[in-house]
């Protein structure tokens, strides 16, 4: 369900993370906070995506109606499936892109963007992330300026 062309490709479209949690109280006071729960660990000795060892980590993100991420981007590649509700990711170019249950996602390292449940509904996602070794999940950023081209 994408909104714009300039934005990223749903192979290349961003994704929440369990760094949001903890940074939810620095969103708004009013937006309700998203909740993580681990699945899976694992470690890897060495992963040629991140050139040494790697953790791979499986969460299962749900975000209430209302939350929202703050702008940040992951030091390692995210894949992702929305199980439940709808996702919408605001993106470093101004544009946003919207995906359902069922729609699988990818997520480049650096890429800066924050995300947002507008529906009435609760966003069910499970993410895997793929980073290097003791790295965060995810990393602040600065909220761009940019404007979609084509709004």
């Amino acid at each position: 369900m994408a909104t714009c062309g300039c934005c990223l490709s749903r192979r290349a479209f961003v994704l929440g993370t369990l760094g949001a949690v903890v940074a939810a109280g620095t969103a708004s006071a009013q937006a309700p906070a998203l909740t993580a729960e681990e699945i899976a660990r694992g470690r890897l000795d060495y992963a040629e995506a991140v050139g040494g060892p790697a953790d791979l980590i499986t969460l299962k993100l749900t975000f209430p109606p209302g939350a929202v991420t703050p702008w940040h981007l992951h030091p390692g590649t995210v894949e992702g499936i929305v199980t439940a509700g709808t996702l919408t990711i605001y993106q470093a170019d101004g544009c946003k892109d919207s995906y359902g249950p069922g729609e699988a996602v990818i997520v480049p390292s650096g890429t800066v963007h924050e995300e947002h449940n507008e529906g009435a509904v609760p966003l069910e996602i499970i993410a895997t992330f793929l980073q290097p070794a003791g790295a965060p999940l995810r990393v602040p950023a600065e909220a761009p300026s940019a404007v979609c081209p084509t709004s």
